[in-house]
């Protein structure tokens, strides 16, 4: 093949695809979360860290030019690029917002065993000792602007785990946050950097008590170790309290080293985690429950909205349970979408769809730019993305199956839907997985 059916082959490909494009109009902003990730990815990938006005000054230049496009009537594809530019400049700006927000001191040197004293933030429960995050925090030797605002500390098997709220002293060593294992790995400091942890340790003692908790904004923490301790007391020290305890909470510290290495080799892992599976499933548990039971009564049946009260009903279920895990990225993509979903029952619109999962990234991205770089957020949203398109392609299809097969069929069919989601879920998620762990959970 000579160089000019090359060139004709490209020509028609490009064009093609701009027709292609030109012809999926209602679905362009579909693009909104793609252009807000590039803004974010790009500020993380700088070497040097812009000064503040200087995103500020990208996203005026970019506001002036957007409409400037949009008043002098542009062409389509002038107004596409602008908008374009106007997203990435959000994004970045974002980036920059959110870690001007959250900025604080960050311990540089390891400091040996010293006097650690401060209010207790976090407890989490785990198989090597139960870790604490303190705030408000005091370190003999470190004059207070060096002191970073939160640090977060392992302390010892058998130590007396302080309760949420209170402020404790304990001798310990505080060292940096750890960063990359090698070049390109998973970035720890910066995920401790963004939850405001300017340092990590390990107690050398005891915590002593200086004052008990009085602080009544600590009481999730309270109640996240309250359930964690129920569980114990019923199960023991076993494996399945662990697993429980992650279902309930969030906290995974107590699943020991073993059972983690199984869930993994058998393709489980992602079970626990608290993931968008397990925020829709509160929800629709809910909203079924709240349904039933007000159907029960004839007269509110009749004279209610049933179904608009079950779906607010699941809103808080969603709302309340994800706050209860501490709210990490697929929870709050999931809690978002679902949130979503039942509002649009209760506007009488499709509950799923690209537009939902769409808006739930931007959101994301906005509320928390720096997930955009993070596994959680790639795998979640890549898998119900995948899921969504290929569902929505074809269910005219699978509806027309279902009408014309009998129960039985119908029940086969169902089953072949669960082995089909899970690999699709799969294929996506495979080159995420192999990139950002170097492994493939072959048995999933």
């Amino acid at each position: 093949m000579g160089r000019a059916d090359n060139t004709t082959l490209t020509r028609r490909a490009a064009l093609w695809m701009a027709a292609s494009f030109m012809a999926d109009r209602s679905r362009w902003f579909l693009w909104s979360p793609v252009f807000l990730a590039v803004g974010t990815v790009m500020y993380f990938s700088l070497p040097f860290e812009p000064f503040r006005y200087q995103a500020w000054e990208a996203v005026t230049v970019a506001t002036l030019v957007w409409s400037g496009a949009r008043i002098s009537g542009a062409a389509t594809s002038s107004r596409l690029m602008a908008t374009a530019i106007l997203l990435v400049a959000c994004g970045f700006c974002a980036a920059k917002e959110r870690t001007v927000r959250v900025e604080a001191p960050l311990l540089r040197t390891a400091t040996g065993a010293v006097t650690v004293a401060g209010r207790v933030r976090e407890v989490d429960l785990a198989d090597r000792g139960p870790r604490v995050v303190l705030d408000q925090v005091t370190i003999d030797g470190l004059p207070p602007a060096a002191t970073p605002g939160r640090i977060r500390l392992r302390l010892t098997r058998y130590a007396p785990v302080p309760e949420a709220g209170s402020t404790i002293t304990i001798r310990a060593v505080v060292m940096p946050s750890p960063g990359p294992a090698q070049p390109g790995a998973h970035d720890f400091r910066r995920d401790a950097f963004f939850d405001g942890i300017g340092g990590v340790g390990y107690a050398v003692g005891y915590p002593h008590i200086l004052r008990a908790a009085s602080d009544s904004r600590a009481w999730l923490p309270r109640l996240r170790l309250f359930i964690a301790s129920r569980i114990e007391a019923a199960l023991g020290r076993t494996p399945e309290a662990a697993i429980a305890t992650a279902y309930l909470t969030g906290g995974r510290g107590l699943i020991d080293e073993q059972t983690a290495t199984d869930m993994r080799n058998s393709g489980l892992a992602h079970l626990l985690a608290i993931s968008g599976m397990k925020v829709g499933l509160v929800a629709v548990l809910i909203f079924a429950a709240t349904r039933l039971a007000l159907a029960l009564f004839p007269g509110a049946a009749l004279r209610l909205p049933v179904r608009k009260m079950a779906a607010c009903a699941g809103i808080v279920a969603a709302i309340a349970y994800t706050g209860l895990a501490a709210a990490p990225v697929p929870a709050l993509r999931s809690v978002l979408m679902t949130s979503m979903a039942m509002l649009a029952i209760l506007f009488d619109r499709q509950s799923f769809s690209l537009r939902l999962a769409a808006v739930a990234a931007m959101a994301v991205i906005i509320i928390l730019p720096e997930s955009a770089v993070s596994v959680s957020f790639q795998m979640s949203f890549g898998a119900v993305i995948a899921l969504i398109a290929f569902y929505e392609a074809f269910r005219h299809r699978i509806a027309a199956g279902y009408r014309h097969a009998s129960p039985v069929r119908q029940v086969g069919m169902d089953f072949f839907k669960i082995g089909l989601t899970t690999l699709i879920a799969t294929l996506v998620t495979a080159p995420l997985a192999l990139f950002h762990f170097q492994q493939e959970a072959n048995y999933s």
